[in-house]
């Protein structure tokens, strides 16, 4: 079977009124959803009803979640989109503590998902986890795409360009333009043709089964413990192995977590408010007090001002020696030997 479409225009044949050379694109622009763009669901009681009709109806359900990366703390989504069937659903996760009333609702149903571990830290926060699951992306790498994106698998197998100039705004901000919307619908609205695809292309090269293994194994994995996770995040600093003493490597943990404890509470994202690159060069410097390290490029925006004194304490801590990060030097690596391993000076 082949997953490519023709790259050659389709010519029809002669008809009425159509010029002699008229042809059909190969691959066709999506521009809006099958059905219209439904009302942000933000109440208790529109709440219900979507439960309710989630609920009722039958088959597979398509999930998805917009986030605002980069630009608000964390990983929570600010848009929960649905389709069961023929009818969309788009949810305000900001107006309820929680989803758990959906995510019983869809408690039997297959959820298709595209990129499915990318959504469940979001779904996870709001209580929502399919038991079981269609990953489209993770479909398509089993099949041998090459190019396993949302848009390119949509284009392959369905025919179909998505828009995705959406995909980086702040959809925290409320209200949501309707073309947002509308380019949310569209991620969706493709899932269960995408889905059904895929699968036949996995069973006619005899990997269907392995699929629903890999699927049922994702489904089966824990949430992910954020507390646990950020505790070993800072080294990922990058420009970390650029310093080397215990001390400066004790401030930069320092440093990178008075600026998670800053992010959260403004709900700025860590790297917006204050860059690595900042966070390296003060760990480099060690400035002992506010207007040295004010000096220090990314240091300078009004509110990392006023904040002057967090950043020397935690530069000062580290000099001290007080909880020294418990973690080697980095160290230059030297060469690789005769018989291809590193000699490696710390362990």
């Amino acid at each position: 079977m082949s997953l490519s479409p023709s790259t050659e225009p389709i010519k029809l044949p002669p008809m009425l009124g159509l010029p002699a050379d008229f042809t059909v694109p190969d691959v066709i622009p999506l521009n809006t959803p099958s059905v219209p763009v439904p009302s942000i669901i933000n109440t208790e009681r529109a709440l219900e009803r979507a439960a309710e009709s989630l609920r009722a109806a039958s088959g597979p359900v398509a999930v998805d979640t917009e986030r605002a990366q980069g630009i608000r703390y964390g990983i929570r989504a600010f848009l929960v989109q649905l389709k069961r069937e023929d009818k969309l659903y788009l949810i305000d996760p900001e107006a309820f503590s929680d989803l758990r009333i959906i995510n019983d609702a869809l408690a039997d149903a297959e959820w298709i998902i595209h990129a499915a571990t990318q959504d469940f830290p979001s779904l996870d926060l709001l209580g929502m986890r399919p038991r079981l699951l269609f990953d489209t992306e993770l479909g398509a790498r089993l099949a041998g795409l090459e190019r396993v994106n949302l848009g390119a698998v949509v284009k392959e197998l369905l025919g179909y360009k998505l828009e995705k100039k959406h995909s980086q705004e702040d959809w925290s901000q409320r209200p949501l333009p309707e073309s947002w919307l509308n380019y949310a619908c569209l991620d969706v609205d493709v899932l269960a043709d995408l889905r059904d695809a895929l699968e036949e292309v996995l069973e006619d090269q005899g990997k269907l089964e392995y699929a629903r293994q890999e699927f049922a194994y994702l489904c089966s994995l824990p949430p992910a413990d954020p507390a646990a996770k950020k505790a070993e995040r800072w080294r990922k600093t990058k420009g970390r192995n650029t310093l080397r003493s215990v001390p400066q490597l004790t401030a930069l943990r320092n440093l990178w977590f008075e600026r998670d404890k800053l992010a959260q509470k403004k709900d700025i994202d860590s790297k917006a408010l204050l860059s690595d690159a900042a966070l390296v060069e003060a760990a480099q410097k060690m400035p002992r007090n506010v207007p040295a390290i004010m000096a220090i490029p990314g240091f300078r925006t009004r509110l990392l001002k006023r904040e002057g004194p967090r950043w020397v304490r935690a530069i000062v801590s580290a000099s001290r020696g007080e909880d020294p990060a418990p973690y080697t030097i980095p160290a230059t690596a030297p060469p690789r030997s005769k018989l291809g391993k590193r000699n490696t000076l710390f362990h």
